[in-house]
């Protein structure tokens, strides 16, 4: 391994590391202010857009982009 694919593999490390404190420290900061907030309920009704949503596709015949398009809105945060 070369000095310069050590480096890339370290600098990668430190990204990801990173990354994932971002994560746990985003996820706490959720926790916190959704005090009482019965999520598992939300995303069990967001799980339940998403079924019907595919159900209808297939029933419709409708390509699988505009299903997957369906699927990645219901999932991506506002």
């Amino acid at each position: 391994m070369t000095a310069w694919e050590r480096m890339v593999d370290v600098a990668t490390h430190i990204n990801d590391v990173k990354r994932q404190h971002e994560r746990i420290a985003r996820t706490h900061e959720l926790r916190t202010s959704l005090d009482g907030v019965d999520i598992i309920g939300f995303g069990e009704l967001i799980l339940e857009v998403i079924i019907m949503a595919l159900l209808a596709c297939v029933s419709h015949n409708i390509n699988n982009s505009f299903v997957l398009w369906i699927c990645r809105a219901a999932v991506t945060p506002v």
